[in-house]
């Protein structure tokens, strides 16, 4: 069983072949394969990075910025993502299909299969006590959009 996970997603307009670029305000949804809802996310104004939106704490961005100004805000952004962390270990193996609205398109149903991997292996060389604790698996997935077209292709990474 998974304790903790992260879940990656590349976003990426493709329409342009010379370069890639971020996808703004893109809405994600992911199902299961009987189509059930577990989980949503979306793409922030500044980057594009996708933050998923945990039931209960949101995307943590609020506690993300008060961890960066005091030891009580530092706090709260460990227990926020402590909780998100366990969350993505519940709905990320799970996946089976992606929802997704970008600039005037609606993409439903896409077939979705995050790739996981472990990236614990560096840790039996360090000698620190605090270093390590439960595993931590990584789940993600290169997605591309062509807006002109309303087209999606989705790739493990």
């Amino acid at each position: 069983m998974l304790s903790r996970a992260h879940t990656h997603i590349d976003l990426s307009d493709l329409s342009d072949a010379r370069q890639r670029k971020p996808v703004f305000n893109a809405d994600l949804i992911f199902r299961d394969a009987a189509g059930q809802l577990l989980a949503e996310g979306k793409s922030d104004n500044r980057y594009g990075i996708v933050r998923f939106n945990h039931p209960q704490f949101g995307s943590c961005e609020s506690e993300e910025a008060a961890a960066m100004t005091s030891t009580a805000g530092r706090r709260l952004w460990d227990l926020c993502i402590a909780a998100m962390f366990r969350w993505q270990a519940e709905w990320a193996p799970k996946v089976g299909a992606m929802d997704i609205r970008f600039a005037d398109c609606d993409v439903k149903k896409i077939p979705l299969t995050l790739r996981m991997s472990r990236d614990d292996w560096w840790l039996w060389w360090v000698p620190l006590p605090h270093i390590g604790g439960d595993p931590m698996t990584q789940f993600s997935s290169t997605v591309s959009v062509y807006p002109e077209t309303c087209q999606v292709r989705v790739a493990g990474l």
